[in-house]
């Protein structure tokens, strides 16, 4: 049996072990799920029993929400951090059943990462679903260009998630209609009801995802406004990217709104551009964002 263990540690934040280690497999039927993994309730039907899921995403808020839902629903989750790491584990002889793959990221791009992953004939079956915070047709044909199977909009419920997952590894009921991008309800500042609501109802799970958003988001909206400011304003993009699909998950649409606002700015840098504009409506977003959730902790 072959086994790797890896490590990640952060002061003040902990320690995080996990390993891979293959074991004979029967092709007599379903893969059973191991023992512990998941978290189910027990007597609820698990929809993702098994499957194996490599997931590869660089938001941590992201990794900690999507990881758990998966897992809740009896998946199998193996984690890759950027592009790159994505096709060493694809490419590593451990058997997948789909793949995850958030479009931006470090390193190397999703869609690139996909287009290596094909170029190699063993994988050419593997599913390969996008996760995007883009909306766009374009977007969406990028990502089918690029050899991806399918499309899912940030920030996505759990029962899109499953219900893509199942349609991709030959288990869904009925064929699967392509769903409409989410839309953003309500509070101008936050929403919380439809964050709850993504995330499968659980609010003691949603409370904990919240409160570690909260956490980070002073020092996540000082990076972004630093860089604003900064000599090289284009670099804010990755940055507010990464903090507009935080905001999103946790229904944090006022912080989510400034922070894209700055990634398209960014993205297509002019002189004159109003950063200070742009800034203080990101800053402003935190104070009210802040009160807003403060009922849900």
């Amino acid at each position: 049996m072959g086994s790797d263990l890896e490590l990640e540690s952060a002061l003040g934040e902990g320690s995080t072990f996990w390993f891979d280690a293959e074991f004979p497999t029967s092709r007599a039927g379903r893969r059973p799920g191991l023992p512990g993994v998941g978290d189910a309730v027990p007597g609820e039907t698990r929809r993702l029993d098994g499957i194996r899921i490599l997931l590869a995403e660089d938001n941590e808020i992201n990794i900690d929400i999507e990881a758990e839902l998966l897992r809740r629903e009896g998946a199998l989750v193996w984690l890759a951090r950027d592009g790159a790491a994505a096709v060493e584990r694809a490419r590593s002889g451990q058997e997948f059943d789909v793949v995850l793959m958030d479009v931006q990221m470090p390193v190397l791009d999703g869609l690139e990462a996909t287009r290596r992953i094909r170029r190699h004939p063993e994988l050419a079956g593997l599913p390969v679903i996008a996760l995007t915070a883009f909306s766009s047709s374009a977007e969406r044909d990028r990502c089918l260009a690029a050899g991806m199977n399918d499309y899912l909009h940030k920030p996505f419920d759990v029962n899109e998630l499953t219900a893509t997952i199942r349609h991709w590894v030959g288990v869904a009921d009925a064929p699967r209609e392509q769903m409409p991008a989410a839309t953003v309800p309500g509070d101008r500042y936050f929403d919380g009801d439809a964050a709850l609501a993504r995330l499968g109802g659980d609010r003691a799970f949603y409370a904990r995802a919240l409160g570690r958003f909260l956490r980070q988001l002073p020092d996540a909206v000082a990076d972004v406004v630093g860089a604003l400011r900064g000599d090289e304003p284009a670099s804010a993009a990755p940055l507010a990217h990464a903090l507009t699909g935080s905001a999103a998950t946790v229904g944090a649409v006022g912080v989510a709104g400034a922070a894209s606002a700055i990634e398209a700015a960014a993205r297509e840098w002019k002189p004159g551009a109003d950063v200070e504009a742009l800034a203080r409506n990101l800053e402003a977003m935190v104070t009210e964002t802040t009160r807003a959730a403060s009922g849900w902790l």
